[in-house]
């Protein structure tokens, strides 16, 4: 029997108990062809690397779809790209760990601005690429590209070819930072989200901080979770929908939204059947119902609606609206014929 090895350490060919000399020449010639194809294609780095980063790493038809446009991010189809998906998805690992490597790779001198909720997150990020670019493996992809020795904290390093990538909390200084790419990885914590002042400052801080930090033909990746409808993606794509004719959107949001039951738009991006699992190689429909089922238990629906459906509901609530309830200006109560009061006490948080 022979069988084709595909992993970070190895590809090669066995058959038996050994392999004769013209197999491990082919083994050798398989293994310079997918190296050689990592360095161009984002996906089939992925595959290589992914392991390095998540021992039980899974391949799913949206993992190949987040990586095409983060392929057309890096050659400049695509500048402003969303990324909604349910938690443990690998979104970040893709997104903020292995893209920024590959990038650098291609692009060793250019630069990278990695923003989350917080300076623990961020650094946890620019630890992780700065590791995938000192691996062995990454070095036999891209031979020429290394980390300079004297600048290589978690937060900040730099390549041998004045690369740099930065690594900050959203209320860290970045006065003085340049980006080619930006990557936004939850820049809004659910404290944030679900405060008015904290969805506020992130408001006032993307278009005075992070926008004007990104170089003329700059591209900004933004990975969110779902906690509120005015979050930075749905205040961004409400202020792109509702532009003046006048506005020229010049480069468009490009959203991938993969709910974790898939509606009609994710099955056909994703070619799978409607009202299945989004991840069924990791997540089978059996695991996500019962995903459902405690989440919505412990958690609410609201919650299970945000994060994993991608549909956050509004702050006053889809069954009763506050603005139904209107202050009584006069000292007494109006006169009423009948008075009915209703009360279902099985609502959970």
């Amino acid at each position: 029997m022979v069988c084709l090895l595909y992993s970070p350490d190895r590809v090669g060919l066995v058959k038996g108990m050994g392999a004769t000399t013209g197999e491990l020449k082919l083994r050798e010639r398989l293994y310079e062809n997918v190296v050689n194809a990592s360095s161009a294609d984002f996906l089939t780095f992925v595959k290589m690397m992914a392991p390095l980063l998540i021992a039980d790493f899974q391949m799913g038809r949206h993992i190949e779809l987040i990586c095409h446009k983060l392929q057309q991010i890096e050659n400049g189809d695509v500048k402003r790209l969303m990324v909604f998906l349910p938690p443990r998805s690998s979104k970040s690992v893709i997104c903020s760990k292995l893209f920024p490597a590959w990038y650098m790779g291609r692009h060793p001198n250019h630069e990278i601005l990695s923003v989350s909720h917080s300076d623990q997150l961020a650094s946890d990020f620019g630890r992780s690429v700065r590791d995938l670019i000192n691996n062995e493996m990454f070095s036999t992809i891209f031979p020429d590209v290394k980390l300079r020795s004297d600048v290589r904290s978690a937060g900040k390093w730099q390549t041998n070819q004045n690369g740099v990538y930065v690594a900050a909390g959203v209320r860290t200084q970045i006065a003085g930072r340049g980006a080619h790419v930006a990557m936004l990885d939850d820049v809004m914590s659910e404290e944030d989200a679900f405060s008015e002042a904290g969805r506020r400052y992130i408001k006032e801080w993307y278009p005075a901080g992070l926008r004007t930090r990104l170089m003329p033909s700059g591209a900004i990746v933004i990975i969110n979770t779902r906690y509120h409808e005015d979050d930075i993606c749905g205040w961004l794509l409400d202020s792109e929908a509702n532009a003046d004719e006048a506005d020229v959107i010049i480069h468009p949001w490009e959203v991938i939204k993969i709910p974790a039951w898939l509606d009609e738009d994710a099955a056909n991006l994703l070619q799978l059947p409607v009202g299945t699992s989004y991840f069924p190689e990791w997540k089978p429909d059996s695991l996500l119902r019962v995903d459902e089922v405690e989440i919505k238990r412990h958690n609410g629906s609201r919650y299970w609606q945000s994060l994993y459906m991608q549909d956050p509901t509004p702050d006053e609530g889809g069954i009763i609206k506050k603005g139904w309830f209107k202050s009584w200006k006069h000292s007494e109560p109006p006169d009423c014929q009948f008075i009915i009061q209703t009360m279902d006490t099985a609502f959970s948080a």
